[in-house]
């Protein structure tokens, strides 16, 4: 058994990337290892395939990334993580096929240990999708405004690694779609929800550390056996005398780190974080509370910085909603799409409330059901714990609507 790693170890595949439009006799060879793709194109990941001339109205694109890692140590585990892709993918490593991703902000993972284990010279590939709806009533993307709306250009497609693809490397044990919610908050005490999946190599009794921290730590211990496979858990944690979380018209944002840890025999396999804000909302015959202080909601619609959501930086986040806070607004409505994290994390940290639209615009294919069910869990999941978000939606305008007619 290796001693794991103190913290998780990530490595970002960010950079150049080969690129090639997809056509079939492309896609059966662009998992081969021994391909020669020096007559590739180039293109920057994060980013979008059409920042590419060739590739502008291209609707599948092949990415292929040559990496080199070294040997894995006995006991521990590697992870391919994809943190954004619009809008579907296929992926390859060292020409076995992993599986495939739908979703352009949900985040997937597939298991590298096995293909990795020795030092060498790796292959990713993979084969990106994002098809212009030929019937905008009959929508299979779930990609909302990105794709269609009365504002951005429809022949700009959003497709491509609009986020960081990385390597992540573990014990034998990974915390997996960690989830915190606030169930209840006020000035004596906040309730906090912990949950998410441990991914375990091995059956194993672990200890499973949270700490939470502000000006003070509060810390919880647990042990716990786990079966080899995928383990759900959940637990609560009690913060005593909290510092509440108010919009920035009600008082001060504190914002808490919660740590979630897993030890096997005293030595750390992985930790999480999540930083979070302790408050209650209500929403009563329209009238709002934040931690029983009644506000009266003042808001405005934010739509995408820029249709290439890659392109938008943490900075352009930070400028727009120190605008509207100066404005004095104090809801922002994420119109039509989710924004990158850094939106939510600005908005922790300037005390807005947000308004988060899941990305259904207008009408749809009844197909799309079960995929739309996914995709709101994870988005609930993977932004639930913003302080900043208090109210959610599920689908903007839900009617068959065609603007590219009206335009004509």
């Amino acid at each position: 058994m290796s001693k794991f790693r103190e913290a998780r170890t990530e490595r970002s595949l960010s950079g150049t990337w080969k690129v090639l439009r997809a056509d079939e006799d492309a896609r059966r060879r662009v998992a081969d290892i021994g391909l020669d793709d020096t007559d590739w194109l180039d293109v920057n990941v994060p980013g979008l395939w059409r920042s590419c001339d060739e590739l502008a109205d291209a609707e599948a694109v092949l990415y292929r990334r040559h990496l080199e890692l070294d040997r894995l140590p006995e006991g521990d585990r590697r992870w391919l993580i994809i943190d954004g892709l619009c809008y579907q993918g296929d992926v390859w490593f060292d020409g076995a096929y992993l599986g495939d991703t739908e979703g352009y902000f949900v985040e997937h993972n597939f298991e590298i240990t096995q293909a990795t284990a020795l030092p060498n010279r790796h292959l990713l590939a993979i084969e990106a999708n994002c098809e212009t709806p030929p019937d905008r009533t009959q929508k299979r993307n779930i990609t909302g405004a990105l794709q269609h709306s009365d504002s951005l250009d429809h022949d700009l497609n959003p497709g491509g690694l609009w986020r960081d693809i990385r390597i992540e490397e573990t014990g034998p044990i990974r915390i997996d779609d960690l989830r915190v919610l606030v169930l209840e908050a006020d000035e004596d005490r906040a309730i906090i929800r912990v949950g998410g999946v441990l991914d375990s190599s091995i059956t194993a009794n672990v200890e499973i550390l949270t700490n939470v921290s502000n000006t003070n730590s509060i810390e919880h211990t647990q042990e716990m056996v786990l079966a080899r496979g995928r383990n759900e858990i959940e637990w609560h944690i009690a913060v005593e005398n909290p510092d509440l979380w108010w919009p920035f018209s009600l008082g001060a944002q504190p914002l808490y780190e919660l740590k979630v840890t897993v030890n096997l025999n005293g030595v750390t396999s992985d930790s999480k974080s999540r930083r979070t804000g302790l408050r209650s909302f209500e929403l009563k015959n329209w009238i709002a509370s934040v931690n029983g202080e009644q506000i009266f909601l003042k808001g405005t619609n934010f739509g995408p910085c820029n249709i290439d959501l890659s392109s938008v930086s943490q900075d352009d986040y930070r400028r727009d909603l120190t605008l509207a806070k100066n404005a004095g607004l104090d809801l922002i409505r994420v119109h039509g799409h989710v924004a990158h994290p850094h939106f939510y994390e600005e908005a922790d940290k300037l005390g807005l409330l947000v308004f988060q639209d899941f990305p259904l615009q207008w009408g749809y294919s009844r197909g799309i059901k079960n995929q739309a069910a996914r995709q709101a869990t994870a988005l609930v999941r993977q932004y639930g714990h913003h302080p900043s978000i208090v109210l959610w939606n599920s689908h903007n305008e839900p009617y068959h609507y065609d603007r590219s007619a009206r335009k004509q």
